[in-house]
């Protein structure tokens, strides 16, 4: 029997509208101190991703994994052309002093990214304990999850931490499928998260 995905939504309806919930209320706090964070890491992830708009995507500093800087930089870039289209930026120049004369938009784009994250590890935390325990254990893990400090502390800073944990729950998620199905796709998911 094939499922659509308005009965897929239907279906988990309470874990959808659980962790819309949660996410908005950590969100609350999403704007905190900005446009001057005291995150030392923020500014290392937001200034090395605006330096990419010079040309040169190297990073030269591999202590931590390059994948936000990139992913930053294609949200800065979707930013750029966007106001491009709408006027509000007439060349690279204007949008390079947007971000020296008030950053706030730039980190508020890495911390919604991060949000979003926290959403995902979220999900996967729901469907993994569901597989051992049931729906409602999955919700109840999704609540603990949003209610753990140190997540809920890092859900909206701009770090590769809560990336980090995500991509581990999901390459942990699809050990479960291969361990539930001999399927390719098991391996492949797991391999690709595992990587990231």
């Amino acid at each position: 029997m094939r499922y659509s995905l308005m009965d897929a939504l239907k279906r988990n309806s309470a874990l959808i509208i659980v962790i819309l919930i949660l996410s908005a209320l950590t969100a609350i706090g999403i704007s905190f101190d900005l446009p001057h964070t005291f995150v030392v890491d923020e500014n290392h992830y937001v200034n090395r991703a605006v330096s990419f708009g010079s040309g040169d995507l190297n990073p030269r500093w591999f202590h931590k994994p390059g994948l936000m800087y990139y992913l930053l930089f294609s949200e800065y870039g979707a930013m750029y052309l966007l106001g491009r289209l709408s006027g509000t930026f007439n060349s690279v120049d204007d949008f390079a002093l947007y971000y020296f004369t008030d950053p706030t938009l730039f980190y508020l784009v890495g911390r919604i990214t991060i949000l979003l994250f926290t959403a995902g590890m979220a999900l996967l935390t729901f469907f993994v304990a569901k597989r051992f325990w049931g729906q409602a254990a999955g919700i109840a893990a999704v609540v603990i999850l949003f209610c753990t400090p140190v997540i809920n502390e890092h859900a909206i800073y701009i770090t590769t931490d809560i990336p980090a944990a995500t991509f581990m729950l999901a390459a942990f998620f699809f050990c479960l499928k291969t361990a539930d199905s001999d399927r390719i796709s098991g391996y492949l998911g797991a391999g690709a998260f595992a990587g990231l």
